[in-house]
């Protein structure tokens, strides 16, 4: 069945975290953004960062790709990692909406932009993170993913061509 595929890929995804952590401690960036960040992607797609290991998963539900920090302490591993390995697709920010969470995407931020790396904000939504907006309203969820796929791949369009790409 569709659930038991799912639980397997996250079984996996767990299993080759477990194996990452004891090579290094660059937790959960290191495992997805591997796959993610590395890879010859098209500019229409994008990368979503997230606080946790479950928003992660929630985006990949609704059919999204995430990278999961693990921690908000791990923002300087991940702004070291971007800055060794540019991404080949753009990014979205959608760190928790908490006190930490917010500090941390103003860190992103701000590192973000001296190293010139695009990158967008979600559409705002009453939700903490979105594993919440996913327990809330499933199908939602799942339409605002694609939205918001849609509105990053229309904005990362127009830069493109106003830089003569």
């Amino acid at each position: 069945s569709l659930a038991a595929v799912y639980y397997l890929r996250v079984l996996v995804y767990y299993l080759d975290l477990l194996e990452a952590v004891a090579k290094t401690d660059f937790i959960v960036v290191r495992v997805v953004a591997r796959s993610h960040l590395d890879s010859a992607r098209t500019e229409a797609e994008l990368n979503i960062i997230v606080e946790g290991e479950i928003d992660a998963l929630s985006i990949a539900d609704a059919g999204g790709e995430a990278i999961a920090l693990g921690s908000t302490q791990n923002v300087p591993k991940l702004l070291k990692y971007i800055s060794e390995h540019k991404p080949k697709a753009p990014l979205l920010l959608s760190l928790d909406r908490d006190f930490a969470g917010r500090e941390a995407q103003w860190d992103i931020t701000d590192r973000l932009k001296k190293m010139e790396i695009p990158f967008i904000y979600p559409e705002p939504t009453v939700y903490k993170d979105v594993n919440e907006f996913l327990q809330d309203d499933p199908e939602e969820f799942r339409q605002y993913i694609k939205n918001q796929t849609a509105r990053a791949s229309t904005i990362f369009a127009k830069l493109a061509r106003g830089r003569g790409r």
